[in-house]
């Protein structure tokens, strides 16, 4: 039976095999993808391929044992040899028919193989592909991250340290063993033991002394001793009063925080000797750093919110009102006494009674004298007392005064009839007003009979009018024409309304309309002069003499002789052409030697020379143009309009030039030059700013002594920068 092994790959553990193993699998891999169609045989001992033309037969194999092989048997190992022998029902699941590059595998699920199971991997058997990603197992070499388990062996040591402690090793430089032997050893054997240099400064341990000694040197090779303290040392483990001067030189006084942590010293910078006294309190000695956050004694000034106590004093006075009852003084825009003393004095309310109110909050229950005012200067007490017996309704007159009582009114006469007693009255007279004086009544005079007149419609009954100086006649009757009428009546009144006419006049009726002014009529037998507007419909005048008008329109007048018109001079706006007027040339002075002509389109000439205009193009010959110029003396920021300049010069420069940028204007156009002069008092610093750039040109960054500098620019509209071109 042959067999197709270039496509089989069985899956290989490389744990699984030794080494020989391992080498025979190298071996069949190169043997099975050697080539395409051929097969793998053994011959002599040793594997090799076989093309289709070959002859491959298992019993050539030494462990096969085949006895008359029939379809759909399967070689079965016996322990011993493989044989051929019918499969057991459902030994192999998968499709029928086999697909290509894919391997048989095992099922776990089922405990059967699977005909087509994983797919070829890329590479040929499957497992070696597997393998090359393996390290070997002498002389590995790993890539990316390792993992070694804790301890792990290295050599036929144990190493125990975790990887924690290992990275300790990280920064040694040399062994570390040699760096131990090297340091001294801890002579420490007490507490409170000091550490003093011995002979050839060997570390030398010093036992620590009794309670109160202090630490005394004996010579630059002796070692110190503890001694008892003598006047003035100071002993660290006891309180002492110092009675003379300890003089401690910058940072050798020191003074440790309460954890021992971090050191602190006093650096003094003075030039001369200081006393300083200690505040009579416990508390924290302030830096500059905390006088920096404090306001001077004299002129302070706070920010933020500042707390002041209550009461506090102001200059030698107390305040005493409080926060919120100086926050009512917020809004007052003048001396509060002075508008208080403009103001009504107290009117004396005592305070509101709120057991008084009603349930609306009125008082419509109060009793007798639960209403009280009290005078002004508060002294004196009034009250509002009620006789009636039935509800009333008083209201109060819409003006100031004073409030009526009985007493005021038993003065004063009732309304309705008056029944007047002992009154003597001369003859002729009646009575009249009360004087404003004394309120006495006065007597009038009277004249003719009857009653009293009254102002509204009186009759009266055959009055002397005499002259009224004033009268309306509208109602009138009986009026007599012969004696009542002056002037002229009009015909509607019964008149004839012909003024101003002789017995000559018009025979008939006749109606004339006047102007509403003072006027003479013209007359149509002599001469008339008229003044102002006088306005004639279609008028025709026979050869009049107009003078001179003040105005008129000749629009259709005809036959106007232009040489009369043209003759002289005319004066300012005393000939004004509404429409075009065109001429061929005009002539200036005399007849010939000044022409202004047309040469073509806006264009004209003069004398047969075309003058130039703002907008054209022309040639100037022998012509000079005036640069236009600019100067100031000294500016560290000079102001520079190059839409008005061309030239412009700094003069006696006495301070560095910090810009030219910053008050520069203007809009430049293309090609458009500038040149700057700076002649300073010494040399002076230049800074040009963002409007101005280099070119092959460097830009100047200073003056040479009091030599003028002269810088040239043209104007770069791609970098719309000032480009300098030339300095000397």
């Amino acid at each position: 039976m042959a067999g197709n092994y270039d496509k089989f790959t069985p899956v290989i553990n490389r744990e699984d095999l030794t080494t020989a193993e391992y080498t025979l699998m190298q071996g069949l891999n190169t043997l099975a993808n050697s080539s395409v169609g051929e097969f793998i045989r053994k011959e002599s001992g040793t594997f090799v391929n076989s093309t289709l033309s070959e002859t491959l037969s298992l019993e050539l194999l030494s462990d096969v044992d085949l006895t008359s092989p029939t379809v759909n048997q399967a070689l079965i190992f016996n322990g011993t040899n493989w044989t051929n022998a019918s499969t057991g029902a459902g030994d192999v699941i998968g499709p029928a028919t086999n697909s290509a590059d894919y391997i048989p595998q095992w099922n776990g699920a089922n405990s059967k193989i699977l005909k087509n199971g994983l797919a070829v991997p890329a590479g040929g058997l499957a497992g070696i592909t597997a393998l090359d990603l393996k390290s070997p197992i002498a002389s590995p070499t790993f890539t990316g991250t390792v993992t070694i388990p804790t301890p792990f062996t290295l050599g036929a040591v144990s190493v125990l340290p975790t990887g924690t402690e290992l990275n300790f090793v990280d920064g040694v430089t040399s062994n570390i063993q040699t760096q131990l032997d090297a340091k001294m050893t801890n002579p420490m054997t007490t507490g409170g033991d000091l550490i003093y240099g011995g002979a050839s400064g060997t570390p030398t341990r010093l036992a620590n002394g009794a309670a109160g000694q202090v630490l005394q040197s004996n010579g630059t090779t002796l070692a110190p001793t503890w001694v008892a303290a003598g006047a003035g040392d100071m002993i660290l483990a006891s309180v002492q009063t110092n009675s003379g001067i300890k003089t401690f030189l910058d940072t050798t006084m020191k003074l440790r925080n309460v954890a021992n942590t971090f050191s602190g010293y006093f650096v003094n910078t003075n030039t001369a000797d200081r006393i300083y006294t200690l505040q009579d309190r416990a508390g924290t000695l302030a830096d500059n750093t905390d006088l920096a956050l404090k306001a001077p004694l004299a002129s302070p000034t706070f920010t933020g919110t500042v707390i002041i106590p209550t009461p506090f004093t102001l200059g030698a006075v107390s305040v005493l009102p409080t926060g919120t009852e100086l926050n009512f003084v917020d809004g007052v825009t003048s001396a509060i006494q002075t508008q208080l003393d403009g103001k009504q004095a107290s009117l004396g309310f005592t305070a509101e009674n709120s057991a008084n109110k009603d349930a609306t909050g009125g008082y419509a229950g109060l009793t007798l004298f639960k209403i009280n005012f009290k005078n002004a200067l508060n002294t004196i007490v009034s009250f509002f007392t009620n006789a009636n017996t039935v509800a009333r309704t008083y209201t109060f007159q819409d003006r100031d005064g004073t409030i009526a009582d009985n007493t005021d009114l038993a003065g004063k006469a009732a309304t309705g009839a008056v029944v007047s007693t002992g009154i003597t009255m001369s003859t002729a007279k009646m009575l009249g007003r009360a004087t404003a004086a004394t309120g006495a009544i006065e007597e009038i005079a009277v004249t003719g009979s009857g009653s009293a007149v009254l102002a509204t419609s009186p009759t009266l009954a055959s009055p002397l009018l005499g002259t009224p100086t004033s009268g309306v006649a509208t109602n009138l009757t009986g009026l007599p024409l012969t004696t009542g009428v002056t002037g002229i009546l009009p015909t509607a009144n019964g008149g004839t309304g012909i003024a101003f006419f002789t017995a000559a006049g018009p025979t008939v009726a006749r109606v004339y309309t006047f102007p509403d002014a003072a006027a003479t009529i013209a007359r149509t037998d002599a001469a008339n002069t008229f003044t102002g507007i006088q306005t004639m419909t279609s008028a025709a005048l026979t050869t009049p003499v107009l003078g001179t008008p003040t105005s008129g329109t000749l629009t259709n007048c005809t036959g106007l002789p232009a040489a009369s018109v043209l003759a002289g001079s005319l004066g300012a706006g005393a000939f004004v052409i509404s429409t075009s007027l065109q001429v061929a040339t005009i002539e200036l002075g005399a007849a010939t030697d000044t022409t202004i002509s047309r040469s073509a389109a806006g264009v004209i000439a003069v004398e047969s020379v075309v003058i130039p205009s703002i907008s054209s193009t022309n040639t100037l010959t022998n012509k000079r143009i005036t640069k236009r110029t600019g100067t100031t003396t000294s500016h560290a920021t000079p102001t520079i309009n190059t839409d008005n300049v061309d030239f412009y010069s700094l003069t006696a420069q006495a301070e560095a030039i910090t810009s030219f940028t910053t008050n520069l204007s203007g809009t430049p156009t293309e090609a458009q030059t500038l040149w700057l002069a700076i002649t300073g008092t010494a040399a002076r610093a230049i800074t040009w700013g963002t409007s101005f750039e280099a070119s092959t040109v460097a830009l100047p960054t200073t003056t040479v002594t009091t030599a003028r500098l002269d810088v040239g620019f043209v104007w770069n509209t791609v970098t719309s920068k000032w480009r300098c071109v030339a300095s000397a």
